[in-house]
């Protein structure tokens, strides 16, 4: 089975734990693939980890630790998962959204500053899609404001957010992010095709892979060459090429929608680092995840949602998980502003 839980609930997972636990029980084997380290721990009798290509290590998953497990996947300390941040954030405002509505958002308030990873937390459906897709221009504002480094901002489209200065990852790459059939440099480019070509009206193919190459080399792109179809490529380097188109623009906002979902640990390292790479020139950062401990990693401070609106915003610096969770279901008050 190859990430069997990727898109389901918890409910549905544990249905599916009990199936194949009941496949063990009659004498049946299970080869079970997947990046959720917890599930492995839970589910497995052996764990085998591979990192680019090789066996790392094969052992009893009874006598060795989800962090044993962590640095054998990434070839470094667990406490080394999450990059440290180079610098702090400015606090030059790069966006606010003051009594924002759209969708099911219900008046919200926020504030990010130039070189910040704002961190979105919250059950499923509180309304974090649809505050992404408002910035973005996906949605329409329907009440309140919205400034872009201090100037009116209300994207009527999606190609206007981006011309603003705005980038998004989605977090169904396959589907919403990527042409799967088509190769990496188109897919690198296809946002980008004005800068690749002759007077706006004749492409320049030459132009085109080296302009995708530069950016490749960028986000750690691991692939044959800019030829290769992007449904070739693992998980975590098709996501590489959705950062790499998103960042061929140099936005100033960077809206990710779980960036690391499907994505093994060595990779996410690499997109960690990606991410704290932009911040250190400037680029701010709206993190949507359901992970809380990258949230907790990551994050200057993490927003929490609930019923469409964000009602507090807390430092991520010495947050637990626990405290973190307690949040989201609203069982600890607003922290001090």
């Amino acid at each position: 089975m190859d990430e069997p839980t990727a898109a389901l609930t918890r409910e549905e997972s544990e249905r599916l734990f009990r199936v194949l636990r009941e496949i063990r029980a009659g004498g049946g084997s299970v080869l079970y693939v997947s990046h959720r380290l917890d599930e492995v721990m839970a589910l497995c009798d052996k764990a085998t980890v591979l990192r680019d290509g090789e066996t790392i290590d094969t052992g009893k998953v009874a006598e060795i630790t989800h962090d044993d497990l962590v640095a054998l996947m990434i070839g470094r300390k667990v406490e080394e998962a999450y990059p440290a941040p180079a610098v702090s954030p400015s606090p030059n405002l790069a966006l606010e959204a003051k009594d924002l509505v759209a969708g099911r958002l219900a008046p919200t308030n926020f504030n990010l500053r130039q070189g910040e990873i704002l961190g979105i937390a919250g059950l499923s459906g509180s309304g974090q899609r649809d505050l992404l897709r408002v910035l973005f221009g996906d949605l329409p504002v329907a009440a309140g404001t919205l400034a872009l480094n201090g100037k009116p901002y209300r994207p009527s489209s999606p190609a206007a957010a981006w011309k603003a200065g705005l980038a998004y990852v989605p977090r169904e790459r396959r589907s919403e992010g990527l042409m799967l059939t088509r190769p990496i440099f188109e897919n690198i480019t296809l946002a980008h095709l004005g800068r690749q070509s002759l007077g706006g009206i004749a492409l320049t193919p030459r132009a085109e892979k080296l302009f995708a190459m530069g950016l490749g080399t960028d986000v750690r792109l691991r692939a044959t060459g800019p030829r290769q179809l992007a449904m070739e490529l693992s998980g975590g380097n098709q996501q590489k090429v959705v950062f790499a188109r998103a960042l061929g623009g140099k936005p100033r906002v960077l809206l990710l929608d779980e960036p690391t979902r499907g994505v093994d640990v060595g990779a996410k390292f690499d997109i960690y680092s990606i991410i704290r790479d932009m911040t250190a020139k400037g680029m701010a950062v709206i993190l949507v995840s359901s992970d809380l401990p990258e949230l907790i990693g990551m994050c200057d401070r993490i927003a929490v949602m609930r019923d469409g609106a964000i009602t507090d915003i807390v430092a991520a610096a010495g947050l637990g998980e626990d405290d973190l969770l307690n949040r989201c279901y609203g069982r600890l008050p607003p922290a001090a502003a």
